[in-house]
């Protein structure tokens, strides 16, 4: 889709997306915000040096560009960020790219710690997110993340505190070696295990249900797998049933 066929809200919308750069989430900022420029016509400016007298029209983009980015980083930076640049969006584009992107000894060490430093917490939808968030961090600095080291590090954190998670993996004659496939694995195996029974009353009580597009706190199952709010994940867990 070319940007003439977005409304203006349509770009403003993604606009309102692109989250506050503060430092530490730069790969979804960047990825939010290119989106955007592009679709709104102002990612050249950014990207490429528009000389020392550009047009009144590009002169406008410029402007237009620098005013977006200044309104996107956060008190954190900005500073860092601005000083020196003249409000020049290809100086500005530059900087954040160079100091946040760039491959150097102290982005990857960075990037890699974060990865390290992830625990899981009992909370599968958190942690998967966290995770993908490590890997872009790694991905955005030139790591490799497609590798056999990166799952084995993935599913040593999970199976630490969930140990019957690894029999799930013991059955694969190879390792795997796309962590995204494997955090798309864990998913699946998390909606299909059991749920534990915690009643030890020999008495059979009422089950708790969920209606109504709601989540009952007594019912014997956590929020993230409820089906009375996630109706769709009863209908794949159907699917999969029959297959």
């Amino acid at each position: 889709m070319e940007s003439g066929d977005l409304t203006s809200s349509a770009i403003q919308e993604a606009y309102d997306l692109v989250p506050k750069f503060a430092g530490k989430n730069f790969p979804i900022w960047q990825a939010r915000m290119k989106t955007y420029l592009e679709r709104s016509r102002l990612l050249d400016v950014c990207e490429n040096d528009q000389g020392e007298t550009p047009s009144e029209a590009i002169q406008k983009q410029m402007n237009e560009a620098a005013f977006r980015l200044a309104c996107k980083i956060g008190d954190e930076v900005y500073m860092g960020i601005f000083n020196g640049c003249d409000d020049v969006p290809y100086k500005i584009w530059s900087k954040l790219t160079t100091r946040y992107a760039a491959p150097t000894s102290h982005n990857r060490i960075r990037a890699f710690m974060k990865m390290e430093q992830l625990e899981f917490k009992g909370d599968m939808p958190a942690f998967i997110i966290e995770v993908e968030g490590a890997l872009a961090g790694m991905q955005c600095v030139g790591w490799d993340v497609m590798d056999h080291s990166t799952c084995g590090k993935i599913i040593f954190k999970l199976t630490k505190d969930r140990p019957q998670l690894l029999e799930k993996f013991s059955y694969d004659t190879e390792p795997m070696s796309d962590p995204y496939m494997l955090l798309e694995r864990v998913r699946q195996i998390e909606l299909d295990m059991p749920i534990p029974e915690t009643n030890t009353n020999p008495r059979k009580r009422p089950r708790k249900r969920c209606k109504d597009g709601s989540h009952n706190p007594r019912a014997n199952h956590p929020q993230h797998r409820c089906f009375g709010l996630h109706p769709e994940m009863r209908a794949a867990k159907k699917l999969r049933s029959r297959s």
